[in-house]
């Protein structure tokens, strides 16, 4: 390289030195009149990761100490003091254990209390054993049109088998047809339907 070449390097060089100096001074003025809010925003941002870690840990937590309760009152559902435990609890465990007691029971008034529940489930399957306890097949129709069941199919099924005891074959038939192909007790309707077809039994 001659002498000509080696200045010009180290011009350019001191010229991109000055410039990332010029940046670095910039950022310093940048981060000196933005510092407390800088930390203050990282401060927030670290102490929000903390509540909700903390949070989650506490709900985790919460759960865990609801299910091991929920075991030992199915284990001894007379104690009182552990089932007002768990409805303090806050836990939707608690409607599930009412709804275990009533439906071992045949409990229906304690059952229709629990179709007011806000837990979607319970309600639906306090509704399904209610309609299934009476043994009525006009109550099982009633709980398949209603909006948002999760038992529909099962109370068809119900009520195909209520209608071939009542020797009504052609409406248990069409109980059966209406449900659905992808239905995990499609299996057992069309057993079913073969039944009828034979005449059914009493």
């Amino acid at each position: 390289m001659s002498l000509k070449e080696n200045v010009s390097y180290i011009k350019e060089e001191i010229g991109q030195e000055e410039k990332m100096l010029e940046g670095l001074i910039r950022f310093e003025g940048w981060f000196r009149r933005y510092k407390t809010l800088l930390l203050s925003a990282l401060a927030l941002l670290v102490a929000l990761w903390v509540g909700l870690e903390g949070y989650g840990w506490y709900k985790e937590h919460q759960a865990q100490k609801a299910s091991a309760l929920y075991e030992r009152l199915l284990k001894n559902p007379t104690d009182a003091a552990l089932a007002q435990e768990l409805q303090k609890s806050g836990s939707e465990l608690y409607e599930l254990f009412l709804f275990h007691e009533a439906s071992q029971k045949s409990d229906t008034e304690a059952l229709g209390a629990l179709q007011g529940s806000k837990n979607g489930i319970i309600a639906s399957l306090a509704s399904y054993q209610i309609a299934s306890l009476s043994k009525d097949s006009q109550k099982l129709e009633a709980y398949t049109q209603k909006e948002g069941v999760l038992f529909g199919d099962l109370a068809l099924m119900g009520r195909a088998y209520l209608l071939m005891q009542e020797g009504k074959i052609e409406e248990a038939k069409v109980a059966l047809d209406k449900i659905s192909v992808d239905s995990p007790i499609k299996g057992v309707a069309k057993f079913l339907e073969h039944f009828t077809a034979k005449g059914g039994a009493r």
